[in-house]
């Protein structure tokens, strides 16, 4: 910690020398520095960004590693790089860790299993085994990891929806999206998250003319989406809601497109990362095939159904 001070101070003292002939804000890393250790990312790239501005002249928004900001890294600049993410170890969930990890995100996963734990740690992330009904020690483990954003991609349905099973799944499922999410933006909120992404369905509006945009009423027997999606366009941080078409693919015990509306879990996971950092409110992300229009997600967060990873 103390050569930490020592570099920091040198750092700061080098950028005050650099001021007199460089016209660019090294001021925000002196900022950055004594706000606290822990904008010590923060503080590390921004004067990575002011040596790579002075050493190869580059523009201020070019600054990061030679990497045009412009393109995807400005709206990551200012921000902590945590996340918290609760159903890690699912179909989308192992899918976004692998994104969120290549993009420099510290990633904290939450599992019920150990076994699905160690797997979540063989790909970067760090886990922990918290059950979203135990309010107490889900608070804490949101607050340890002090994320910026908190991501819910929690379900609780039978391997491939087993038709013999389904029953009770729907049952769990709705108690997930009613108690479960409120555990989960309880703990978001009392750890100082900012943004919350919350993974809903896009099969439950109301009967009415094709295709169905999000303006669009649920049904109302669809209790648990309706709560789920209420409480997080109501809670005091910035909501996103992904409401996805029927999984296929990896992990989803589907490896075909359904009608009426699918989407690949590759795609599902990248409409989430990009909910990170962009949007806010509620998106349909499904494949254009006359059930449900996805318009609104291409426009506004830039998804595309055809992404797949690798």
């Amino acid at each position: 910690m103390a050569l930490l001070r020592a570099e920091g101070a040198q750092a700061i003292q080098t950028n005050k020398e650099y001021r007199a002939t460089r016209s660019i804000p090294i001021d925000l890393c002196s900022s950055a520095f004594i706000c606290g250790y822990r904008f010590l990312p923060l503080y590390a790239s921004l004067c990575l960004r002011a040596f790579m501005v002075q050493s190869r002249g580059l523009p201020w928004d070019k600054g990061w590693a030679g990497i045009d900001l412009g393109a995807r890294g400005s709206d990551l600049s200012l921000m902590q790089k945590r996340i918290f993410l609760a159903g890690a170890a699912g179909a989308v969930g192992r899918r976004l860790c692998l994104l969120l990890a290549q993009e420099g995100w510290q990633v904290t996963g939450m599992t019920r299993s150990p076994e699905k734990a160690a797997v979540l740690r063989d790909i970067g992330v760090t886990p922990v085994i918290v059950d979203v009904y135990d309010e107490a020690k889900l608070r804490h483990a949101v607050a340890d990891s002090a994320p910026d954003i908190v991501i819910h991609q929690l379900t609780d349905l039978p391997p491939g929806l087993d038709p013999a099973r389904m029953a009770e799944g729907v049952v769990r499922n709705t108690h997930v999206r009613e108690l479960g999410t409120r555990h989960l933006i309880a703990a978001a909120i009392g750890a100082g998250a900012r943004r919350i992404v919350a993974q809903s369905i896009a099969f439950a509006y109301a009967p009415g003319a094709m295709p169905y945009r999000e303006d669009w009423p649920l049904d109302p027997g669809a209790s648990g989406v309706i709560s789920l999606e209420r409480q997080v366009l109501e809670a005091p941080l910035e909501g996103v809601v992904l409401r996805y078409g029927k999984f296929y693919g990896p992990g989803t015990g589907f490896d075909r497109p359904a009608k009426d509306g699918a989407v690949h879990v590759d795609a599902a996971a990248d409409a989430a990362r990009r909910a990170v950092t962009r949007g806010r409110g509620i998106y349909n992300v499904a494949e254009e095939d006359g059930a449900v229009s996805s318009e609104k997600a291409l426009m506004e967060l830039g998804w595309r159904p055809e992404f797949r990873i690798g």
